[in-house]
C-alpha cells in the first residue's frame, strides 16, 4: 500500500476524550456492518481501538468506542525476538480480538492487525506467524512511507478556520514524529492533474535514521551507563551534529516542505510527556507548543526529572482526561528511562533549530498515537467498496 485514496485524505477524524470509552449502551442499535477494530504492534507494545464508522460517500462519520495500550514490549535476543515476547504479543492480540468480538459485537473480518516498521528482527515472520494462529486474522506490516500517510491522515486536521472562512490545513503541515528507533515525518501536496485541477495528494516523507534509544546509547558508549545526568546530557548534545542535524539539513535539502512548512505537528513519547507534566493544564486535542516549551521540558529532565514526571494530575477536572494523561505518562515511563527521554528532548531542541520551529506554529497531536491504526481500519471499508 503504498498511497491513500484521495477520499481519505479529505477526512478529518475529530474526536474528544469524551468518545473515547466504551458506549456499550449503544452497541445494540449499530448495525454490525459499522463496526470496526484495530491493533497496531509495535515494538514497545500494541495499540487496540474498536471504532463505529458510518454514512455515505464523503459524509463518513467515525466515532471510538474503545481504545486500549497493550504495555507488552518486543524482548530481542541476539537480533531475534524472544519466544516469550512473541507468545506475550501474540496472547495480547488475541484476548482484544475476543474483547472487540465479545463486549462491542465486531464481526471477525471487520477486526484488522498491523504491524509498524520499528518492529524489527530475523524472526518477525515467527511473530506474524503466532499473532495469525492465535487470532485467525491477517497481519499487515507496514512501510516508513505509508505509516507517515496515516500518521498525517489521523493527526493533522485537513482545514482551520480564520476570519470565519475555512483554508486547506494540510497543504501548510507537516508531521514530525520523534521515536525511540529513528525521527520520521513528512507532509501533503496537491497533485494537479493535466487539466489543471486538484484533489488528488502525493506525499512526501523523511527519515533520520537515529531516534532517542540510538542517541542515548551512543551517548552511554562514550560516558558509561554510570555517567550523571549532566555529563550524558553535554555528551548527548554534542552527538546531535553527526547523527540528527546533518541527516536532518541533507533532508531539508532534498525536500523543501521541511523548511516551508509553517505548522509543524510534533509527535512520539517525548510529546505525551510534555503534554502531560509541562503542558498538563491544556487539555485541547490540538495543544499549542512553543519552543520555550521544549527548553523547559529539557531542562526539567536534566535538573529535576522525578518532581516533572510525577505532576498534580488533581489539577484536571475531567475524570477521563485525567485518566487518559496518566495512562500516557505511565507508558512513556515504563518504555524509556530519564536518560532516553533526555536524548528525545534534545532531538526536540535539534528539531527547533534546523527546521525553524521559532517562526512557525507548533502543534502537539493529542491522539497521534492512535492515527496511525485508526486511518488504517478507517480505510479498510472504502477499499472494499
Amino acid at each position: 500500500m503504498k498511497r491513500l485514496p484521495f477520499l481519505l485524505l479529505l477526512l478529518l477524524v475529530e474526536f474528544s476524550a469524551s468518545n473515547v470509552f466504551s458506549q456499550n449502551s449503544r452497541l445494540a442499535s449499530i448495525p454490525s456492518r459499522e463496526l470496526h477494530g484495530g491493533i497496531e504492534i509495535n515494538l514497545r507494545g500494541a495499540q487496540a481501538i474498536g471504532l463505529r464508522i458510518s454514512g455515505e460517500e464523503e459524509n463518513f462519520n467515525v466515532s471510538i468506542l474503545y481504545t486500549e495500550l497493550i504495555l507488552s514490549p518486543l524482548a530481542t535476543n541476539e537480533g531475534k525476538f524472544t519466544p516469550e515476547s512473541i507468545r506475550e504479543m501474540a496472547t495480547a492480540a488475541q484476548k482484544h480480538v475476543r474483547r472487540m468480538q465479545q463486549d462491542y459485537r465486531i464481526p471477525p473480518e471487520q477486526i484488522y492487525i498491523t504491524i509498524t516498521p520499528s518492529v524489527i528482527a530475523a524472526n518477525v515472520a515467527e511473530l506474524v506467524s503466532e499473532i495469525r494462529t492465535r487470532t485467525a486474522r491477517t497481519v499487515t506490516p507496514l512501510d516508513v512511507e505509508t505509516t507517515v500517510q496515516l500518521g498525517i491522515s489521523g493527526s493533522i486536521p485537513r482545514r482551520y478556520k480564520l476570519n470565519n472562512r475555512w483554508y486547506e490545513n494540510r497543504n501548510i503541515s507537516m508531521l514530525v514524529e520523534v521515536m525511540g528507533n529513528k525521527v520520521q515525518g513528512g507532509y501533503q501536496v496537491n497533485r494537479l492533474s493535466e487539466f489543471g485541477g486538484g484533489g488528488t495528494y502525493d506525499f512526501v516523507t523523511f527519515e533520520v535514521p537515529k531516534g532517542s534509544l540510538g542517541l542515548a546509547a551512543e551517548a552511554s558508549k562514550l560516558v558509561g551507563d554510570k555517567a550523571d545526568r549532566a555529563t550524558f546530557a553535554r555528551t548527548t548534545s554534542s552527538l546531535t551534529e553527526k547523527f540528527i542535524r546533518a541527516p536532518l539539513r541533507a533532508e531539508a535539502q532534498r525536500k523543501l516542505g521541511l523548511s516551508t512548512r509553517k505548522k509543524v505537528y510534533l509527535a512520539g513519547p517525548i510529546m505525551r510527556i510534555m503534554s502531560a507534566t509541562i503542558l498538563l493544564d491544556d487539555t485541547r486535542t490540538y495543544v499549542p507548543v512553543t519552543t520555550n516549551d521544549i527548553n523547559s521540558l529539557y531542562n526539567q529532565l536534566v535538573n529535576d526529572p522525578e518532581a516533572l514526571l510525577t505532576p498534580d494530575l488533581t489539577r484536571i477536572k475531567s475524570e477521563e482526561t485525567r485518566q487518559l494523561v496518566q495512562n500516557g505518562l505511565q507508558a512513556a515511563r515504563i518504555a524509556f528511562t530519564t536518560k532516553e527521554l533526555i536524548a528525545a528532548a534534545e532531538i526536540l531542541r535539534a528539531l527547533v533549530s534546523e527546521l525553524e520551529l521559532q517562526n512557525k506554529k507548533i502543534y502537539f497531536p493529542r491522539y497521534h498515537h492512535l492515527s496511525h491504526i485508526l486511518s488504517f481500519v478507517r480505510l479498510q471499508p472504502e477499499e472494499a467498496r
